[in-house]
């Protein structure tokens, strides 16, 4: 099952704070990595879309961001 946000923040910061004494396991600690890089790629994208879509209209706009969201799958 794919790592929530919510659980991929708790694991980051459990790692960090305990400083990687097992309450966080190397595998999790790595999911809740790539969780956290795909969300900063998704945000980076949707300000590039924010910053570029102005004259596309706001549907089109909304469009972009939904597909972003959902990593292309509508």
């Amino acid at each position: 099952m794919k790592m929530t946000i919510d659980e991929a923040i708790i694991h980051l910061a459990t790692y960090s704070s305990t400083m990687g004494s097992g309450q966080t396991t190397q595998a999790q600690h790595e999911e809740a990595k790539r969780v956290a890089m795909d969300i900063m790629c998704k945000y980076q994208k949707i300000e590039q879309i924010l910053h570029n879509g102005f004259g596309k209209g706001v549907y089109a706009v909304f469009d972009e961001i939904v597909k972003v969201v959902n990593d292309g799958n509508e």
